[in-house]
């Protein structure tokens, strides 16, 4: 996926239900114990979104690049979704 891609959740029976614009990925330190010290977060502008959503991560005021609670997706905007592989491409930006 690129920058600017349409996407959609692809998970729960949300396909059709869900259309968001596709931000761009960082890796951010993990918020949890994990094999690895950091995680893939998605960058997501939702634009359409149904009853179910993956939980957004929420950034740490305290220290930068860090998420640590994870809260759930109620109102348009830019949220920022761990990658589970859940994402889907609906169409490319040319």
């Amino acid at each position: 996926m690129k920058v600017g891609d349409l996407i959609c959740y692809n998970a729960a029976g949300q396909r059709s239900k869900t259309i968001g614009i596709y931000m761009g990925t960082q890796k951010v330190a993990s918020p949890y114990y994990r094999q690895r010290s950091y995680i893939a977060v998605c960058k997501i502008f939702w634009l359409i979104f149904g009853e179910i959503l993956p939980r957004a991560l929420q950034t740490d005021q305290s220290t930068t690049n860090s998420y640590t609670t994870k809260v759930l997706v109620k109102t348009k905007g830019l949220y920022y979704h761990e990658d589970y592989g859940c994402f889907e491409l609906i169409k490319k930006n040319s």
